[in-house]
């Protein structure tokens, strides 16, 4: 098998993915973004003593390297397409 010829790969990205061979494709979270966040809640239950449960939403970013290919739609014997 060869990728992403046969079989695509999506990491969620930690550390340095676009170092591998191939570059593999990712979900990328905004790190930064995501301590600055937790650092506001804590100091804010720090000062208020509440630690009221909170849902924070951080968008990852889809970084598209060498790992995915495009969807290739075939048709089978049946006359059915079929997403590969």
């Amino acid at each position: 098998r060869s990728i992403p010829e046969d079989c695509s790969i999506l990491g969620v990205a930690i550390g340095k993915p676009e170092l591998l061979i191939p570059p593999l494709t990712s979900l990328d979270f905004a790190i930064h973004e995501v301590g600055r966040r937790a650092a506001h809640m804590l100091i804010d239950q720090l000062k208020t003593g509440s630690a009221t449960p909170q849902q924070v939403l951080v968008r990852p970013t889809l970084r598209l390297r060498g790992t995915t290919s495009e969807v290739r739609v075939t048709t089978g014997a049946s006359g059915m397409e079929r997403r590969l």
